[in-house]
């Protein structure tokens, strides 16, 4: 109820008879309108291990009316999921996976993966709102480390023939290094024509063995095995020119020419300048 009271804004002269004041009453009716659903809280935080499988529940995200007497039914959907991971069963919220939540992928940033979803009532007109469910992702060991550089050049003489290498895997520590590297015992002629030294926990040095290697392209596989619970290895293969080098350790042979940006037919018109230029000085 409102009381409205009404008065002169200047005082009446003294000697004027006053009369009484009255007073009235006004009644407001409010007329309540639909508003938005709410989720809460908002955003929503879960917190789980990577590579849970697909149609596993995850949470039960709901919202609530704030429109008390208006008797209305809520029902849920998807708004934004990058990855496509998840759905959402309209009529209760409940939120499973649909896909392998998976730590490594482009669209988990700081093992945080976010999704969206909306609530909509039925009311007059209908009315929606939006939550955030962020899940932080555990790491676990699925991913088997890999060797790089994936290609390199060493000198077909012992001097300089070093190639240091990178242990490389998308897991975090402990599933991580420090690492073990191996060359395979077959064939017989990897480890008879290489060495392979740790020099760290992520890095080891590969060298030639032997005093002199043919010049060629060499396809070498290198396991490396990560420190996770329960290990997981992996054998990479790292391509290595073997080539003649100068006295700076450079290769000098015609295919670094040609990989330095002279093709075929570039080196043959050099090379027939040169004829025609030794036939005229005869």
């Amino acid at each position: 109820m409102l009381t409205v009271v009404a008065e002169n804004e200047v005082p009446l002269a003294s000697g004027i008879h006053r009369t009484r004041q009255s007073t009235s009453t006004v009644s407001i009716r409010v007329i309540d309108v639909n508003e938005s659903p709410n989720f809460d809280p908002n955003p929503k935080q879960v917190k789980l291990e990577e590579g849970l499988p697909q149609w596993s529940m995850l949470a039960t995200f709901t919202a609530h009316d704030p429109d008390r007497y208006m008797q209305q039914t809520i029902s849920y959907s998807k708004l934004f999921d990058p990855a496509n991971w998840l759905e959402i069963d309209p009529n209760n919220g409940r939120i499973s996976t649909i896909a392998v939540l998976d730590r490594e992928s482009p669209y988990v940033k700081n093992n945080l993966y976010n999704a969206t979803f909306m609530a909509h009532d039925n009311g007059i007109p209908p009315a929606s709102g939006t939550g955030t469910l962020q899940i932080y992702l555990l790491d676990i060991n699925d991913n088997a480390p890999r060797v790089f550089p994936q290609e390199a050049e060493v000198c077909e003489r012992p001097e300089p023939n070093a190639i240091n290498i990178t242990a490389v895997d998308g897991d975090l520590n402990p599933n991580a290094g420090p690492y073990a590297f191996e060359l395979p015992n077959r064939p017989s002629d990897i480890r008879r024509n290489w060495t392979l030294t740790r020099i760290s926990g992520d890095h080891a040095q590969l060298s030639l063995k032997i005093s002199y290697l043919e010049s060629g392209i060499y396809e070498l596989p290198i396991s490396i095995t990560d420190s996770g619970n329960l290990p997981m290895s992996n054998t990479t293969y790292l391509r290595i020119k073997v080539c003649q080098c100068d006295h700076h350790g450079d290769c000098v042979d015609m295919e670094r020419i040609m990989a330095a940006g002279l093709g075929t037919g570039a080196i043959i018109a050099i090379l027939i300048c040169i004829i025609i230029l030794l036939g005229k000085t005869h």
